[in-house]
């Protein structure tokens, strides 16, 4: 059996070597990419497409617009005749 120091120095020299092997990996990593940072990703990675919202024609728009205007009109109408 090893004595407490050399097994205390075999397991220093592991922990050096693993060391060396994540700062080579980080350099890796960056190199190729860069980390992922924490946050929000970038604006062009959040784009998609937003869902289109129908179009209403013109002449749809009119017969709406005729359609309030008679419902005040009515109102109106009613309003002015019960204050007589």
């Amino acid at each position: 059996m090893k004595s407490g120091t050399s097994i205390a120095d075999a397991i220093r020299a592991e922990i050096a070597e693993h060391e060396e092997m994540i700062h080579s990996l980080k350099t890796a990593l960056a190199v190729l990419g860069g980390e992922k940072k924490p946050g929000r990703p970038a604006a062009s990675a959040q784009k998609v497409a937003a869902p289109k919202k129908p179009k209403m024609s013109a002449a749809g728009r009119k017969r709406i617009a005729d359609a309030a205007k008679a419902r005040w009109a009515k109102l109106r109408a009613e309003k002015a005749k019960a204050a007589k």
